[in-house]
């Protein structure tokens, strides 16, 4: 089971929270990617949770690698990729982890 220590949590929280504003989310939708009710500060992180999280780093990532101009915009564009059949990459990551899982298969091929 992944975990981080308690050390590394708030570290983790504070990266994903930078990413998110950078993508433009607002903190509600910051939290429900997590998968939280309510506000995400001091929260003592589930497996779930770590797993969007580090999928997260890599999208982010992996965006601006891909796309260094508009890396941050993409999560709200309609794709037109089978993946996302015209929906946007922040409607997938909204079904839970296993979205992030796709998207994040999705950029890492594309990079390949």
């Amino acid at each position: 089971m992944t975990t981080l220590s308690d050390n590394a949590a708030p570290n983790a929280l504070n990266t994903y929270l930078e990413i998110t504003r950078a993508w433009g989310l607002t903190g509600t939708e910051a939290s429900t990617l997590l998968g939280i009710e309510g506000g995400i500060s001091n929260r003592k992180l589930n497996p779930d949770q770590i797993e969007r999280i580090r999928y997260t780093l890599d999208i982010y990532r992996l965006l601006h690698a891909l796309l260094p101009a508009s890396a941050d915009a993409w999560i709200r564009k309609p794709n037109n990729a089978s993946l996302f059949d015209g929906r946007t990459a922040l409607e997938l990551l909204q079904s839970g982890a296993d979205g992030f899982r796709q998207v994040r298969n999705y950029l890492g091929s594309t990079a390949s």
